[in-house]
């Protein structure tokens, strides 16, 4: 982690126009999809849209699966022969990230674009 403390310190010290800010996100909420930074170089609070990357779902299409089970494999006789147990998985929808992985975010650094106008999150690191 000293590569992420190294970079947050560079940011930290040598931008002199406010472009890029870092905050500790210290609160999330689920009903606006928000999270509450504490932004350390302006020192303010902003309550932001969580980052672009972690809204949306992933589809997994449905497929077929066979797998093989040799004989014996529960116990003695079960199943009797080698056999075969197979089962078409229908697709799912998943979340890239739910809600209990947002509120993990919490504690948790967010590097901010353009504070002072429309700051937007660009990502979210684990600090030491």
């Amino acid at each position: 982690m000293r590569g992420v403390d190294r970079s947050i310190n560079h940011m930290y010290n040598k931008d002199k126009i406010q472009l890029t800010d870092i905050g500790i996100i210290e609160k999330y909420d689920s009903l606006t999809d928000e999270f509450t930074v504490h932004l350390l170089k302006t020192n303010t609070k902003a309550s932001l849209p969580v980052p672009a990357y972690m809204k949306g779902t992933i589809t997994v299409p449905s497929q077929d699966i066979t797998i093989q089970v040799p004989a014996d494999a529960f116990g003695y006789g079960i199943p009797p022969a080698n056999t075969y147990l197979g089962g078409t998985f229908s697709e799912t929808v998943i979340y890239r990230f739910s809600n209990t992985d947002k509120s993990n975010c919490v504690g948790k650094y967010a590097i901010v674009s353009d504070p002072l106008r429309s700051p937007t999150i660009l990502a979210v690191i684990e600090g030491v």
